[in-house]
């Protein structure tokens, strides 16, 4: 009876949790409509509508278009090109191609607008309305996320309550899960990102927190599989993937770090193959893939982990060398990836609260050097970039979070949730050509944490508060031209001074992850001097 009972109350909290969560997303729609930043929803629907007429699907000669499954035909093989259209379109203006789309967000685009403009294709400009398709995604994206973070919380709640398997805990592991999707299901920033921008952000999210999941359940390669396609709908998650194949190699050696490459790579030129095997014609992509990926599969449903892994490399070696020698089309990769870089090549863009913002306001740039030596008055020596020493700083501490990972990892100890976040943390808290919503992913990284200790609670209510006063002081600029309100000018006022203490905050979180796996270090470091000299005298 007891058991009957906590399993109704248990569904009626996932329903009145969802029921909530769902008014809430509306509420912070209708709010926002005086300063919405409609400019990302417009630019999706533009180039979702350029595939279409490209297609012939609207507009001049569409009137012979054909219906059902042709009309998907049709639109796709216009999706493929589009990449080439505009690369060549771009040749008169300096390579701007505009587009910096990678190609499942352009999709997904594309889609969205496909299913507006064959209701109404005069529509030129979407209102409002018209986004309730995307903002629907959004919220799906989002509860994935709460998922995700559930099961990866309680995995490793349970490891770490085994640990001690003589204390009594009050509060039910399941229960802690609970707390951490919730924390992510009503994220504040998550809810202003998606449903009052509304921006695209969260989509990497549950593919982030899966990937995760599987690294700690020692499945690499779908680790590697879920990084590499989450990287076709936001570019920013190639900054944190290297985080992952080290993560494997200081826990399982080599084998596993080339499992999560092999993942990566994988699912990476996997997705872009309709462009790699376009020189053998429409669609061979379909039956090239399909027998590259018959072996593989079959190798990994037999259990015969490391020969799938050979047979994966050799794959992607394949459709590389096929797609360089057979006329395969590279400007998905040059646009959608490399021209989204290098468009902003500034310090920080929008209101941002970091390293970079800091240097900036004391007049550096990205491009400057570190310092410049003076040999004589006709020669000087430059040192390294700005942006090449923020680089090589969080490419080291990134390497230092990979082994803080595997080290609390082994112990099963509570840092190896914050240390998930670490990846995201860094990136924002050190690299520059940051915008004010990226900041959102290690406030949701840092959820499952946030259920264990008070400290760590309080860390992810100011990076997901901070988040939200970035995002809007961007929207009320935007919407005011520049001036923000006067209750809310203090954002301005004190931005300067929320740059030092947010990278303060930032750092103090890594040296959390970090400073066991250091003290432990060097204990064994000074252990081993010591043997060395016992043995020397």
């Amino acid at each position: 009876m007891f058991r009957e009972t906590k399993g109704i109350l248990v569904a009626a909290a996932i329903v009145a949790a969802l029921i909530v969560g769902v008014f809430a997303r509306i509420a912070t729609w209708d709010r926002t409509d005086s300063i919405r930043f409609s400019r990302d929803f417009q630019n999706g629907y533009f180039w979702g509508s350029q595939v279409m007429k490209d297609a012939r699907l609207i507009g001049p000669g569409s009137e012979d278009a054909p219906q059902g499954f042709g009309r998907w035909i049709r639109f796709f093989d216009s999706y493929v090109d589009i990449y080439d259209r505009v690369y060549n379109e771009a040749a008169d203006r300096e390579n701007d191609y505009w587009l910096d789309y990678p190609p499942l967000r352009l999709l997904i685009m594309s889609i969205w607008t496909k299913s507006i403009r064959e209701q109404n294709p005069g529509l030129e400009k979407p209102s409002s309305p018209d986004v309730a398709p995307l903002l629907i995604f959004n919220g799906v994206m989002e509860l994935l996320s709460a998922v995700a973070m559930f099961y990866l919380a309680r995995l490793w709640i349970m490891r770490i309550r085994a640990q001690r398997p003589d204390k009594q805990w009050k509060i039910s592991t399941d229960a802690f899960a609970f707390g951490a999707g919730l924390l992510v299901w009503f994220n504040p920033a998550c809810l202003l990102n998606s449903h009052g921008w509304p921006q695209w952000d969260i989509w990497i999210v549950p593919f982030f927190i899966f990937a995760a999941l599987s690294a700690s359940c020692s499945r690499w390669m779908l680790c590697g599989l879920l990084l590499g396609t989450a990287a076709f709908l936001k570019g920013q998650i190639l900054i944190v993937s290297a985080f992952f194949p080290l993560w494997a190699f200081f826990s399982e050696g080599r084998m596993a770090g080339l499992r999560v490459l092999a993942g990566w790579v994988g699912a990476f030129v996997g997705v872009a193959s309709p462009w790699l095997l376009k020189g053998f014609g429409p669609y061979m992509w379909i039956i090239i893939d399909a027998l590259l990926l018959a072996p593989i599969i079959w190798l990994t449903w037999k259990g015969r982990i490391a020969q799938a892994t050979w047979a994966l490399v050799a794959a992607i070696g394949m459709l590389a060398w096929v797609g360089w020698n057979f006329k395969g089309s590279f400007t998905w990769l040059e646009i959608g990836f490399h021209y989204g870089s290098n468009r902003y090549a500034e310090m920080f863009s929008g209101v941002v609260y970091n390293v970079p913002a800091a240097l900036a306001h004391l007049g550096w740039n990205l491009k400057d050097p570190i310092y410049t030596f003076h040999l004589s008055p006709d020669f000087s020596l430059a040192l390294p970039s700005i942006r090449i020493m923020l680089m090589v700083v969080y490419l080291a501490l990134l390497l230092i979070a990979a082994y803080s990972v595997s080290f609390h990892a082994r112990r099963h100890r509570s840092e190896v949730l914050l240390a998930m976040a670490c990846p995201w943390i860094l990136m924002f808290a050190l690299l520059g050509q940051m915008h004010e919503r990226y900041l959102l992913w290690g406030a949701l990284m840092s959820a499952a944490a946030a259920i264990l200790r008070p400290s760590l609670f309080l860390l992810y209510l100011t990076l997901s508060f901070g988040t939200c006063a970035m995002i809007l002081t961007v929207m009320l600029k935007q919407a005011h031209e520049e001036i923000l309100p006067p209750s809310v000018a203090f954002l301005d006022h004190y931005a300067s001074l929320a740059n030092i203490v947010f990278s303060i905050i930032m750092a103090g979180a890594f040296l959390y992850v970090a400073w066991a796996p250091f003290r432990h270090a060097t204990s064994e470091l000074l252990r081993r001097v010591k043997d060395w000299r016992n043995l020397e005298a």
